[in-house]
């Protein structure tokens, strides 16, 4: 074999990685070393992938990966959001925290993340319990559950993240895990509409009220979905992916959607009459799932095209808006940093070349020095963070090799799981 500039760099990028494991396995327990040791051995002869540059990038150094760590994950394995009152921890962070450790190949911390939020967030015990949405110190000293209401987005990305890093680091307990909090969405979270099928509800209870049905669009990224319904042939996540489209096609007017919408009978979709037809912080990250989802997706296209509001804002204003309205496509403010960030795949997919160039300098712009050094906005929050990370990790291949496959499938796959 001929070790080509690309294939050298894989390689040392896998010595790298051994190496780095082989000081963290010092301070392993005896009875972990010899599965350790195998582990180290895959990193150096693994089968090379097609996309070396993918590769490379997910070994890189990242920076504001590491900064965002430091700054909002506690030594436990808590995610701690700085910018409330009394510095709370929702599941979402724990489940996103938890999906970047894996794009980073690291276990340690993933068990970290994991177990924290098992331990305090679902009774110890995730194949029982849906995590809590939201934790934190309780009138008086005492620290715990503040809302025991599950949140579906944290629980679908806790779900996708535990099935893929089962697949990843050959570990049938994550995989185990994986499914039983799928089976726990299934049991907890699904709502059926007169007329219009199978949704996912944002949470277990609260969502639901006479002849009207609210939803948040961003807990729906189309590529969980598909994957969930390659996982589980017999449950409900293909035709809740159809009706997902369908909603997001039938709520954009304007190109734009909004934070909640609802479902009306017997009107069908609309505005949600409790939060308006307003579009800011939540629906975001619906931009950010549509720009990340295949090339080869049938979806894609159809999405991207129902959802330019946005690029047009964007084109208008030189910056993603703080709020937008969906029915009349008025904008008003900045967003923050973290917004510049997640539309990046999204103009990428959109072929927005200098659009995207102005973001991602936004993005570098935002970056701060001294004790805030690499972190996103000043001050820095949890929510513009991870938003960096997910645009930032895209646009930098971390998580389109293989060590995430289901973000970067073939066009056949793609197309057979749409």
């Amino acid at each position: 074999m001929v070790l080509t500039p690309p294939r050298l760099s894989s390689i040392m990028c896998r010595i790298f990685a051994a190496c780095s494991a082989w000081i963290s396995l010092q301070h392993c327990q005896a009875k972990h070393r010899a599965f350790a040791c195998l582990f180290l051995l895959s990193l150096i002869i693994m089968p090379f992938t097609p996309n070396a540059h993918a590769e490379t990038a997910s070994c890189k150094p990242w920076p504001l990966w590491q900064a965002y760590w430091s700054h909002f994950v506690q030594g436990d394995g808590r995610v701690i959001d700085h910018g409330e009152y009394a510095e709370p921890s929702y599941s979402e962070g724990q489940a996103y925290t938890l999906f970047f450790t894996l794009v980073a190949n690291d276990r340690s911390r993933f068990d970290l993340i994991l177990n924290w939020m098992q331990r305090e967030m679902a009774q110890n015990d995730l194949t029982r319990f849906l995590p809590a949405w939201k934790w934190g110190q309780r009138q008086g000293s005492d620290w715990g559950v503040l809302d025991s209401n599950p949140a579906s987005d944290a629980d679908m990305w806790l779900a996708y993240t535990l099935l893929q890093a089962g697949k990843l680091w050959q570990a049938p307990e994550y995989t185990k895990l994986g499914q039983a909090v799928l089976q726990n969405i299934k049991q907890h979270e699904l709502t059926y509409l007169p007329d219009a099928g199978v949704m996912l509800s944002p949470g277990a209870e609260g969502f639901n009220e006479a002849e009207m049905w609210r939803f948040n669009p961003s807990y729906l990224p189309m590529q969980q979905l598909r994957y969930f319904a390659t996982q589980d042939s017999a449950g409900p996540w293909a035709s809740i992916r159809e009706h997902s489209l369908k909603m997001l096609n039938e709520v954009t007017p304007q190109g734009l959607v909004a934070d909640w919408v609802a479902y009306h009978k017997p009107d069908g979709w609309g505005v949600d009459k409790v939060k308006g037809p307003l579009g800011s912080y939540d629906a975001i990250r619906v931009y950010l799932w549509a720009g990340m989802l295949h090339d080869k997706d049938p979806a894609k296209a159809k999405l991207l095209g129902r959802l330019k509001g946005m690029a047009q804002a964007i084109k208008a204003l030189g910056h993603p808006p703080m709020q937008v309205n969906t029915l009349t496509g008025a904008s008003e403010g900045a967003g923050p940093v973290g917004f510049s960030a997640a539309v990046l795949p999204y103009l990428q997919a959109l072929k927005q070349t200098a659009a995207l160039q102005a973001q991602n300098q936004r993005l570098q712009a935002g970056l701060q020095a001294g004790y805030f050094k690499d972190l996103l906005g000043d001050p820095p929050r949890y929510y513009d963070q991870v938003l960096g990370l997910f645009g930032q990790g895209w646009l930098e291949q971390r998580y389109a090799s293989r060590r995430m496959a289901a973000w970067k499938r073939s066009g056949r796959a793609a197309a057979a799981d749409a």
